[in-house]
């Protein structure tokens, strides 16, 4: 597997770094469905009644975006951010911490949390939070913060790798791209290094936790895979 020419490729960009937030949030949000014969009022009673935080998760995921088919009763539920933020943050408070990663991405790429103030350090204690408890899918994140939004770049990349040798794909895909390439700021300097960008790549294209959007970026015309012989 090795890179091809990826003309205008930027790592260092919000936009790339945005299409990181995949962290099952988009297929929790289409595997809640309303059982048969049963309604939303019933789903959300049965949810705020638990003790669950995984449970309150479903309810924060819920009230992100809303459900839009309505149910038997011809009803739905409206997004509402104000009971999605209070739901994550009862989740992680009942210890369920990959609502600290979900959490702390929407503060940096979603409109409706990244206009509060100070959303960056929101989303950099919620993100740090969830490595501190083992949850490595916030490193791509993290990279983020600390490279777009802190001007610490060296930290930044130690984030990505990090979550490349914790075997994120998003992690691995963009160390990759920062090896291919080099970096250089005022404050620090990544030699270019195509042998472990070529690795690295192989990696994140190979990776059983693939993203979609690393997927898609390895099937594009621009990366050439070599495939493995039997």
């Amino acid at each position: 597997m090795i890179f091809k020419k990826i003309v205008g490729l930027l790592l260092a960009s919000t936009l790339l770094f945005s299409n990181t937030l995949n962290f099952g949030a988009n297929q929790i949000q289409s595997n809640i469905q309303v059982p048969q014969k049963k309604t939303y009022a019933e789903l959300l009673n049965a949810l705020k009644t638990s003790p669950s935080g995984e449970h309150s998760f479903y309810l924060a995921m819920i009230y992100l975006k809303g459900m839009n088919t309505p149910d038997e009763e011809g009803k739905i539920i409206n997004k509402d951010i104000s009971l999605a933020k209070k739901y994550f943050n009862k989740s992680i408070s009942l210890g369920y911490y990959n609502a600290a990663q979900i959490l702390g991405s929407l503060y940096l790429y979603n409109e409706d949390f990244s206009k509060e103030e100070n959303h960056i350090n929101k989303a950099l204690s919620l993100l740090k939070l969830a490595l501190s408890k083992g949850l490595y899918e916030g490193t791509t994140a993290l990279a983020d913060i600390y490279i777009n939004h802190k001007n610490e770049p060296a930290k930044g990349i130690e984030y990505l790798k990090l979550g490349a040798t914790h075997n994120i794909p998003t992690a691995q895909l963009f160390l990759a791209i920062l090896y291919n390439w080099g970096y250089n700021s005022k404050n620090y300097s990544l030699k270019k290094d195509p042998y472990t960008a070529q690795a690295l790549l192989t990696q994140a294209c190979t990776n059983k936790n693939i993203t979609e959007n690393v997927k898609n970026f390895c099937s594009s015309k621009n990366v050439k895979i070599n495939k493995k012989k039997e």
